[in-house]
């Protein structure tokens, strides 16, 4: 992400998130370690799977999303350009998606209080799926999945790697953190 982007973002944050922050009703869970005060613990987890045979390399890229209670992102697919919806980004630009983003259960209409809209959102744990051509090559390739939980107004992202191996395709998961716009 350029700094220009970062200031874009920023400043999208400070003017669209107006909310009260979030509270968790329960401690615990897989990331409590990294939680504070105004963080809902959650996890993402990436797999690769082969894709269909082609001219390129293709694998599927599953996301698993756990969608914490009171919560929501603004999914993929939905129609309004929010700078903090569901994203995956690649460092290799030469890596292009092929094909429709599936989510399962499907993103909801939902109200949007910041700007007033009806809007997709993911509300619950949800997989995303979406095929990718990759170029020549195993591997390794570094991707990030990224988004705003809300009504935190928070962005997060899980950095990861996926590489061919003998029996398939491996993942390595970072842990999911905050980006601070600088």
């Amino acid at each position: 992400m350029r700094g220009c982007d970062f200031t874009i973002l920023f400043a999208a944050f400070v003017i669209g998130c107006g909310s009260p922050q979030y509270q968790p009703t329960s401690a615990g869970g897989p990331l409590d370690h990294i939680a504070t005060p105004h963080t809902t613990p959650f996890d993402i987890r990436v797999f690769a799977k082969p894709g269909k045979a082609g001219k390129t390399t293709q694998i599927d890229l599953l996301i698993e999303v756990d969608i914490p209670e009171g919560s929501y992102v603004i999914s993929a697919l939905s129609e309004h350009d929010y700078l903090g919806s569901f994203k995956v980004t690649w460092q290799d630009s030469t890596i292009s998606p092929e094909g429709s983003l599936v989510e399962f259960p499907f993103s909801i209409l939902g109200w949007e209080p910041f700007d007033q809209v009806y809007t997709l959102m993911l509300v619950e744990s949800t997989t995303v799926r979406q095929s990718w051509n990759l170029p020549n090559g195993t591997g390794p390739f570094s991707g990030q999945v990224s988004f705003v939980l809300e009504p935190e107004c928070v962005l997060y992202a899980l950095d990861f790697t996926i590489e061919k191996q003998p029996g398939g395709w491996s993942s390595t998961n970072g842990l999911v953190h905050r980006i601070n716009p600088q």
